[in-house]
């Protein structure tokens, strides 16, 4: 996790995950020029963002979560070319207990 301009980024390493409420994606303007972020909120109203790869956006645009839906965000590393993610959303495990101060 970091602060940059005031705001909270979750920059994962591998096998790390964030659970929290979707709030939606905005666009920012990056060290680069625009980017996308995933914001979510998480147990202790903290609202994070995490920064979009082409296949994040892509999981998203398959599941299509809505606002306020508790969704599950993994990061799994770069293994080949490209940045590994999962999502999972709270409908695909009903039962779902989030680990203690989750």
């Amino acid at each position: 996790m970091e602060e940059w301009q005031g705001e909270s980024f979750w920059r994962a390493e591998p096998g790390e995950f964030l659970i929290g409420h979707y709030e939606g994606v905005e666009q920012i303007q990056g060290q680069f020029g625009p980017q996308n972020v995933l914001k979510l909120s998480d147990a202790d109203g903290t609202l994070w963002k995490v920064r979009m790869t082409a296949v994040l956006q892509n999981l998203l645009n398959e599941r299509k979560p809505v606002i306020g839906q508790r969704i599950g965000v993994k990061y799994f590393g770069r293994p080949g070319r490209y940045h590994k993610w999962g999502v999972i959303l709270d409908e695909d495990v009903p039962d779902f207990k989030p680990p203690a101060g989750v």
